[in-house]
């Protein structure tokens, strides 16, 4: 696979779009901390910083719980793997 700046390089008027991989990779990372703030092994600065993020894209507001922390990302999972094709959307 090539690298961001090599594919820039090589295709300098085409839009860089996500790779397969990068996406599957992402849903994978997004489950693994899901996981964590679910289990408790995420410490509360992980916690703070990701609901931080999320809050500064608007995905979170900024008082947001860690149940509301867990929503976030389980979303965010799940419209990765809607624009992957591996399912068809909302219900």
């Amino acid at each position: 696979m090539r690298t961001h700046q090599e594919q820039v390089r090589a295709e300098p008027n085409r839009p860089v779009t996500l790779a397969d991989q990068d996406v599957s990779a992402l849903i994978g990372l997004l489950a693994v901390l899901e996981g964590s703030v679910l289990s408790g092994e995420a410490s509360s600065h992980l916690n703070h910083h990701l609901s931080r993020h999320l809050a500064k894209s608007s995905l979170l507001p900024a008082d947001a719980d860690e149940q509301a922390l867990l929503t976030a990302l389980a979303d965010m999972n799940q419209r990765l793997r809607v624009a992957r094709g591996e399912e068809d959307g909302v219900p």
